[in-house]
């Protein structure tokens, strides 16, 4: 799928306004990839003010219920170190990713998920401004935020509010629980 939408990017056989759904449509039935993340920003670096400024009073009104006063909403992330407590498998560290949640039992489910040696949750907080898209198409409640360096330095001790472990028993207990 990369291959099709860098593509049609590449050719600019795709309106701008049209752009950013059909990325979305694409990012809940696909699989991320490098290639993938390379289009988001593309997607994004073609915005135009106008479509930014839509872009962020769609996702206030639409996240308003979860919204700070001060357009900031509260999202959280689950990584793991060694799953299935082999060596060198972890999910990305928090300054890399792009996905996050809404929802704090999501999270939890993918830290523990793979039944690691090490689980966390993250709490972050993130400026509506900085959200790309947010989708419930997996029932996740999942927001996506750009991936860059700007983002990166962006998330910082001043944005993640809590880092709270997972501990095994626990995790063993939510995963039994989530399987059946």
């Amino acid at each position: 799928m990369d291959i099709t939408l860098q593509y049609l990017l590449n050719n600019n056989l795709l309106q701008n306004e049209i752009l950013l759904p059909v990325f979305k449509h694409i990012y809940t039935n696909s699989n991320v990839t490098k290639a993938f993340l390379d289009i988001l920003v593309k997607i994004v670096s073609l915005e135009t003010p106008e479509d930014k400024a839509k872009r962020i009073k769609t996702l206030s009104n639409d996240l308003a219920d979860l919204l700070s006063t001060d357009n900031k909403l509260i999202v959280y992330r689950g990584v793991y170190k060694n799953a299935f407590s082999t060596t060198n498998t972890s999910s990305l560290p928090i300054k890399k990713a792009i996905s996050f949640t809404t929802c704090f039992d999501t999270a939890k489910f993918f830290a523990c998920r793979w039944v690691p040696t090490l689980s966390t949750v993250y709490t972050l907080q993130i400026p509506v401004d900085k959200i790309i898209f947010y989708t419930n198409g997996r029932n996740e409640k999942e927001i996506i935020i750009l991936p860059d360096k700007a983002i990166a330095n962006y998330i910082t001790d001043k944005t993640v509010i809590k880092q709270e472990q997972i501990t095994k028993a626990e995790y063993i207990e939510r995963y039994s629980a989530w399987l059946s």
